[in-house]
């Protein structure tokens, strides 16, 4: 069948754009005309759901997918199918992807642990509901502003899974991304994956591995002029340790990536809960404000205001105070003879160098200014 074009409906859904297309179908965005909402709405081709068990396999697991309840994670509105084409309908995200992001530059420490962090979560959550998402990848993966992750596609890879357990290699006339369906996209697929054998949750685990090594080092951890190289590298070689390339990554972290990326299901992390928790761990030591993707420049700047707000308050602070009356019973210090040295009162002796104090007799009042000034 065509591409649905601009203006369109499918069911009550107004299409507006086509954003994309691959190996699964085609991705749209549209209006949802009952509700005003934008949405995106992702079509399946129609030879993978020619399959009465595949529809009824990607009904139920878009059910469950729906019930997923976590801010990392693309919610599902719908599931139908019109006009000859199943398709879902998804949470529209205003973002970049990661891959848009990354642009074969490293990401920031404290940007990469994050995201990482916040997708790993999205994943564990998935996987204590049995799901396995299968195709983590930074095309999948969409940062808002602030830098909240979301996680896309879940439970798309899985319904795709052939029922006749075919080899990837048979489907020698796709593109590398399209291979990768459902065996995880090309170099981002765990080994198993690449195998075409059974997989569980910890190939997610070596996905994220591979997606966190690209963030930290702006390279893909698997490289290949073509897609059997990759696959061949993906389940026999070893990638360039990542504090070789970017020397700012602690070893805590490097231990982190190396465990992810094990070519043995069971010398990785057992549990994407397991690898989340190491995460937060080093963020909290990289930033203290943890979750949070920080900018430097807006780091300073807010230390700068800070440090400015203290001296005006104390300031405002002291202008008051020298307006109070004296207590009873109390006098202004006398004014020092002609050509007599002033005596430092007692507030200005105990007080730091620092803090510059200086005096100001008005009439029967005291006026003592201190403050620490901001340091650029």
């Amino acid at each position: 069948m065509a591409a649905l074009e601009p203006g369109s409906l499918l069911a009550h859904y107004r299409i507006l754009e086509k954003l994309g297309g691959g190996g699964q179908g085609t991705t749209y965005k549209a209006e949802d005309t009952r509700l005003s909402r934008p949405v995106v709405i992702k079509t399946l081709r129609p030879e993978l759901a020619d399959s009465e068990g595949a529809r009824r396999r990607f009904e139920r697991e878009a059910c469950l997918c729906s019930a997923l309840d976590n801010p990392n994670i693309c919610a599902i509105y719908d599931v139908g199918e019109a006009e000859g084409l199943a398709y879902i309908v998804m949470q529209y995200i205003e973002g970049p992807t990661l891959r848009q992001i990354m642009t074969g530059r490293p990401l920031d420490l404290r940007s990469a642990v994050s995201i990482a962090a916040q997708i790993a979560d999205a994943l564990a959550v998935a996987h204590s509901r049995g799901i396995i998402h299968r195709d983590i990848k930074p095309s999948n993966i969409v940062v808002q502003a602030g830098g909240q992750a979301k996680v896309l596609d879940f439970g798309l890879a899985k319904m795709l899974e052939p029922e006749d357990g075919s080899d990837p290699a048979a489907r020698a006339d796709e593109s590398a991304t399209d291979l990768g369906v459902p065996y995880g996209s090309m170099g981002y697929g765990s080994p198993e994956q690449a195998r075409g054998a059974r997989v569980d949750h910890r190939s997610d685990v070596f996905s994220l591995g591979a997606v966190l090594y690209e963030m930290l080092t702006g390279q893909r951890a698997f490289r290949g002029r073509y897609p059997i190289e990759v696959l061949h590298a993906v389940i026999h070689d070893t990638p360039r340790p990542a504090d070789q390339i970017n020397p700012r990554i602690p070893p805590p972290l490097q231990s982190i990536v190396d465990r992810a990326l094990a070519k043995d299901p069971r010398e990785r992390y057992q549990t994407m809960a397991a690898l989340r928790d190491d995460l937060k761990a080093v963020m909290r030591r990289i930033a203290p404000e943890a979750g949070v993707v920080r900018d430097e420049a807006w780091s300073r700047l807010r230390r700068r205001r800070r440090a400015r707000a203290t001296w005006f308050l104390a300031g405002g602070l002291t202008r008051m105070l020298g307006r109070l009356p004296l207590p009873k019973g109390r006098r202004p210090p006398a004014a020092p003879a002609p050509g007599a040295e002033p005596v430092p009162s007692a507030a200005a002796t105990s007080r730091p160098a620092s803090w510059g104090t200086e005096t100001k007799p008005r009439g029967r009042f005291l006026l003592v200014l201190a403050g620490r000034r901001p340091r650029d």
